[in-house]
């Protein structure tokens, strides 16, 4: 069954792609990721237990719709307000930001060294709180923003310096190193790629630096915070296994009864946000158990984007998200493909929770940092003016 989907994957991947003629096209990237995985669970000799035929086909509930939904609605003429499709550089909004941006930054990286004495281990600890310091809170915030800002400048960058691009990346890079959190550095590159992309300028060399870059930061934050040993016998390779292909290990043996996982209220795995928000009203509400530790044989706690939604939902509750959540993407990618503003910036910022799908719901699940890329892309493209009072002597 695992060499029969990879096959069919593989086909629909090259469908996908001679249809929409582009790498950033939902359907195409769900494919080669969900493709390329299933081929190294396939090639590579690793430790963890065979998939079943049950996880193929729950898998398959997820692929196919996502797919069809999205090459669907991102053919279809949709109207929108004018104001939304602007695409204008705003020079002087970026250019009023820009020592904002570079003094907000620079003060989130000082209160992180300063709250965690520079250790990144500590880091983690302090992150893991149930209550951050005040500030640092308002900092994450305003972190949403300058990533956006980034993109924002990368995407535009006809119009800017490259000293003012290259201070914002290695900001916002120290900031990601901070967080001590992979999905940082993983959101941001993939972010940066699209941009390129966008811009006609993604060349293999830049693919190439941005993966090498990549592996090296999050080897860096994992040794950092010292969740793993690598000097074990095949340390580094069980590494890449338990961040690659454990969480398909660890979903199909969630979906077969063979690990028990808190479920809470029903929806409560997918509707976080919103049922976190009930829950300050009084409404008695349980959560499901996000962290789970689980060994199939490799140590995991994440099961795959497919896992909220299976426990709320079922079979039938993953096909109906995908088709909803593939008609969405569909959508966000025929304005970004027009060139509106804003969508582009929001689909810049999002891009990368596609990317990591055998990981986790980056979309759902993390709805208010969702919510703050969109209303921070309208922000910075919406079509309003920095005015100046203008003082005029009367004789």
């Amino acid at each position: 069954m695992l060499e029969l989907s990879c096959f069919f994957i593989l086909l629909l991947f090259l469908f996908c792609y001679f249809y929409t003629k582009s790498f950033f096209h939902p359907s195409v990237i769900i494919c080669s990721v969900w493709g390329g995985l299933l081929l190294a669970y396939s090639f590579f000799d690793h430790p963890l237990y065979d998939l079943s035929n049950r996880f193929f086909y729950v898998l398959w509930l997820w692929i196919l719709p996502f797919c069809l939904c999205s090459l669907a609605f991102s053919r279809r003429v949709i109207k929108i307000s004018c104001k939304i499709k602007s695409n204008d550089f705003n020079a002087e909004v970026f250019k009023k930001l820009y020592p904002y941006v570079i003094g907000f930054s620079l003060c989130f990286i000082f209160l992180f060294i300063f709250y965690s004495r520079g250790e990144i281990a500590a880091i983690r600890e302090l992150l893991l709180e149930e209550e951050l310091p005040p500030l640092l809170k308002l900092g994450f915030y305003l972190s949403s923003f300058f990533s956006i800002y980034t993109f924002y400048a990368i995407l535009n960058y006809k119009y800017l310096s490259k000293k003012k691009i290259v201070m914002l990346l290695v900001l916002i890079l120290i900031i990601s190193l901070l967080k001590s959190n992979k999905t940082s550095f993983i959101a941001l590159f993939c972010g940066i790629l699209y941009c390129l992309y966008k811009n006609g300028k993604l060349r293999i060399k830049y693919l190439l630096i941005s993966i090498l870059v990549l592996l090296g930061l999050v080897s860096l934050v994992s040794i950092g915070r010292a969740d793993y040993n690598f000097e074990s016998d095949s340390g580094v390779l069980n590494f890449v296994y338990i961040y690659t292909l454990s969480p398909l290990t660890a979903f199909d043996s969630l979906i077969n009864n063979e690990i028990t996982i808190s479920e809470g209220t029903i929806g409560s795995s997918t509707f976080t946000f919103l049922y976190k928000i009930l829950a300050i009203f009084g409404i008695p509400l349980k959560f499901s158990d996000l962290g789970t530790w689980v060994y199939v044989p490799l140590p995991t706690n994440v099961f795959t984007t497919l896992r909220g939604f299976y426990m709320d939902f079922g079979c039938w509750g993953v096909t109906l998200i995908s088709a909803f959540l593939g008609s969405i993407w569909g959508v966000l990618y025929k304005f970004q493909e027009k060139n509106y503003g804003i969508f582009v910036m929001f689909y810049a910022s999002m891009v990368f929770s596609l990317f990591i799908q055998f990981f986790g719901d980056y979309f759902f699940y993390t709805m208010s940092v969702t919510i703050q890329y969109l209303f921070f892309s309208f922000l910075l493209q919406s079509k309003f003016k920095v005015k100046k009072k203008l003082h005029q002597n009367k004789k």
